[in-house]
């Protein structure tokens, strides 16, 4: 593949890191509840533009991420690619679960706007309406995680047999899968945890570590 791409996909890479960061900040600055639906649509009406604009950027940024799995594949030795391909299908699969779950924030506003000024018979009907939204979303968001998950781990056993990638990048990669695996435990128990906190900072490094890769690439890489 030319150097070109790869070091397009290794920026890409760099600012789908950066993205990330931004969208934990708005999912912060949203300050949106999970205690109840009926507390959560109320915060998505009293916060409505920032979580709107969290909704698209998290819609949005995926894209960057589709080269980076491209150049990874190109980048790998012919016999290691079968094996990233099982995970490239994972991570495409992963990413549009995620991105048709930040989608849905767009009719869940409409719907937050719809039971804050519903009357109080209509109430029981718009949360009805907007719990459908959110357990919709949160099932295509946990699929989107678990097809990450092991994608991701895949990728790390794939990169410790790479001549391309350092090993630490691979041991950040297998912990990054392990970690989303205990994160589920620890979700169905607690909600979101310290786990999916550090599965979140283990993703920034392990993005910026493979950009930084694949941008300092000088020549074009020719499979054997």
């Amino acid at each position: 593949m030319h150097v070109a791409f790869i070091r397009w996909a290794g920026l890409a890479a760099i600012l789908f890191a950066l993205a990330l960061v931004v969208q934990i900040a708005l999912g912060i600055a949203a300050d949106i509840s999970d205690d109840s639906t009926a507390a959560m649509l109320t915060d998505i009406d009293d916060n409505r533009e920032i979580f709107l604009f969290d909704s698209l950027w998290s819609m949005g940024n995926k894209v960057l991420f589709v080269p980076v799995v491209i150049a990874i594949y190109f980048v790998l030795r012919e016999e290691l690619r079968p094996y990233f391909l099982v995970a490239a299908v994972l991570f495409f699969a992963g990413t549009l679960l995620l991105a048709a779950s930040a989608a849905i924030g767009v009719p869940l506003a409409d719907a937050a706007r719809d039971y804050v000024e519903a009357t109080d018979a209509q109430r029981p009907a718009r949360l009805d309406g907007g719990d459908t939204l959110v357990l919709t979303s949160n099932a295509l968001g946990f699929g989107g995680i678990a097809s990450l998950g092991v994608a991701i781990l895949i990728t790390g056993i794939v990169m410790l047999r790479s001549v391309v990638f350092r090993r630490w990048l691979a041991w950040v990669a297998i912990a990054m899968g392990v970690a989303a695996g205990i994160g589920f435990l620890e979700f169905a128990v607690e909600g979101f945890g310290v786990v999916f906190l550090l599965v979140f900072l283990l993703q920034v490094v392990w993005l910026i570590g493979v950009g930084w890769t694949m941008w300092r690439m000088g020549q074009p890489l020719t499979t054997p």
